[in-house]
């Protein structure tokens, strides 16, 4: 089992390191559902202090994406020579592009039903196999 009682000053290494990368990108995927299901909720406001917080919450969403994709890479560079399956951890990243791709052409397009559904396809995936791929995280012996 991973350990989690780990000091702060300990250098993550090995399993460790991909652990915490993992708590990391699942906690991302949570805070980014709860700011697009705000969006949805708040919908298209009419007043102008309404606007004002819808477009900090899209700025939010929009930069929880970043830091979803900037982490999907770094646990796919994390996975090789780790024992863990690197293949899961790419379709894992994979999607994560499909959610930012739904998203933009949410943003970008006229059909933004469509497109809102792809990015929830891609989310939906990308906790599925996140959570497997902590699982075996978790399942690996301590190093």
């Amino acid at each position: 089992m991973a350990q989690h009682n780990q000091p702060a000053d300990t250098l993550k290494t090995g399993t460790s390191k991909l652990e915490s990368l993992l708590q990391a990108q699942l906690g991302l995927l949570t805070v980014q559902f709860l700011a697009g299901m705000a969006l949805n909720l708040i919908g298209t406001p009419s007043s102008n202090i309404a606007k004002i917080g819808t477009n900090l919450i899209l700025l939010l969403h929009v930069a929880i994406a970043v830091g979803l994709v900037a982490v999907a890479i770094r646990i796919g560079m994390a996975t090789a020579g780790s024992g863990i399956d690197t293949k899961l951890a790419r379709f894992a990243g994979g999607a994560i592009g499909l959610a930012v791709l739904g998203g933009l052409l949410t943003m970008a397009t006229p059909l933004t039903n469509v497109w809102s559904y792809v990015m929830s396809i891609g989310f939906i995936a990308a906790i599925g196999l996140y959570g497997r791929l902590y699982g075996l995280v978790l399942s690996q012996p301590q190093r």
